[in-house]
C-alpha cells in the first residue's frame, strides 16, 4: 500500500527478476529484511494451495478516501469482501460530508458497518452534528472526532461523556485522559 512500509514497486519488481525459478524458506529468509511486503505476499502465495479462507468477508476495515471518491471505492472493496469500512471525515466542508453518509452507507452492502476517522479535525459543535447523525445508522464509531488541543476539549474528559454514537480516543489524548487504555466508559473507547 503506498505510504505504508519502505517497500516500492521498483524495488519488488527487481527482487523478483533476482529471485530464480524456485522461491523456497531460504529466498523468503534471504527477503525478510530487505523487502518485508514481497516477502510477506511470496510466504502468502506458496501456502496459498494448502489455505482456503473461511470466511466469505474479511475481517479487516477498508480505508475509504475524503469526499465524493468514497462513493467510487467503496464498491469493489465490498465485493472484494470486506464489510467494515473506515472513511476519511473532517477533510471537506461538514454539511458536504453529512450529505454523502448516507450515499455511502447505501452502497455499503448490508450488515456492513462504517468507521468514521475525523482526526481530530472537527470542533466540539461539529462532532456534536455528526455524533446526532450517526447514532441511528450503522456507525461502528467516530474515531478521534476533536482534537486534544482544541478548546473545551478537556471538557469531554472531565465527567463521563454522553454521546448518541460510540467514539474512539487515540494517542493524542492518552496525556490528559485518566481512563485506562482498552476501556470503554460511557460509549468511548480508549486505544494508545
Amino acid at each position: 500500500m503506498p505510504g505504508f512500509g519502505t517497500d516500492t514497486v521498483d524495488r519488488a519488481e527487481a527482487e523478483c527478476a533476482s529471485l530464480g525459478d524456485i522461491v523456497d524458506d531460504g529466498v523468503l529468509a534471504r527477503l525478510e529484511r530487505a523487502s518485508p511486503a514481497l516477502r510477506n505476499a511470496l510466504s502468502n502465495a506458496l501456502s496459498e494451495a494448502a489455505w482456503a479462507p473461511c470466511h466469505s468477508s474479511l475481517g479487516v476495515a477498508a480505508l475509504l478516501p475524503a469526499g465524493r471518491q468514497a462513493l467510487v471505492e467503496a464498491p469493489p472493496k465490498a465485493e472484494a469482501g470486506f464489510r467494515v469500512f473506515k472513511w476519511k471525515v473532517g477533510v471537506g466542508a461538514a454539511d458536504d460530508e453529512l450529505a454523502i453518509l448516507d450515499d455511502i452507507l447505501a452502497a455499503l452492502p448490508s450488515g456492513s458497518s462504517l468507521r468514521l476517522d475525523a482526526n481530530g479535525s472537527w470542533s466540539r459543535r461539529t462532532a456534536s452534528l455528526w455524533l446526532d447523525r450517526a447514532a441511528d445508522r450503522p456507525i461502528e464509531f467516530v474515531e478521534q472526532p476533536v482534537a486534544p488541543t482544541a478548546k473545551g476539549a478537556d471538557d469531554s474528559l472531565g465527567s463521563p461523556p454522553i454521546t448518541p454514537c460510540p467514539w474512539l480516543l487515540t494517542s493524542p489524548w492518552w496525556p490528559t485522559a485518566t481512563w485506562p487504555a482498552g476501556s470503554t466508559l460511557a460509549g468511548v473507547a480508549f486505544s494508545w
